[in-house]
């Protein structure tokens, strides 16, 4: 897949406007299928417009990926440190917990091992 982030850096506007309306008019063989017909819009839930404005909105996007990522999908909460005094976190000067296993918890990587592979596992593998 494309790094949508560096979309704006890479191609033009105007390039990504009639690629995303009928990709097969630059690259014949390509897989790519045309997502919003001329004169038939689709998901009005989503975007209501003509087929022209979601086309023109769905570039704009792209264009602006970069900015529209940062801001509204940042992982910055999710890299913070847990506080201090938290199960699992060590305090200065403490002595060390005991390991996992004595306290029979499974090591991470082995429980999400074993999750991966269970039929009651959202993301089981096939």
């Amino acid at each position: 897949a494309p790094q949508l982030e560096r979309v704006h850096e890479r191609l033009r506007p105007d390039y990504v406007h009639d690629w995303i309306a009928n990709p097969k008019r630059f690259v014949p063989y390509t897989g790519m299928p045309v997502n919003i017909p001329y004169g038939a819009p689709v998901s009005q839930e989503l975007y209501a417009g003509t087929s022209e404005q979601q086309l023109d909105a769905l570039t704009d996007l792209l264009m602006h990926f970069d900015l529209f990522a940062k801001r509204n999908l940042s992982l910055e909460a999710f890299l913070q440190d847990p506080p201090t005094g938290e199960p699992g976190t060590a305090q200065p000067g403490a002595a060390p917990s005991a390991p996992a296993e004595a306290a029979g918890v499974a090591e991470p990587a082995a429980r999400d091992s074993a999750a991966l592979g269970s039929p009651q596992s959202p993301v089981a593998l096939e």
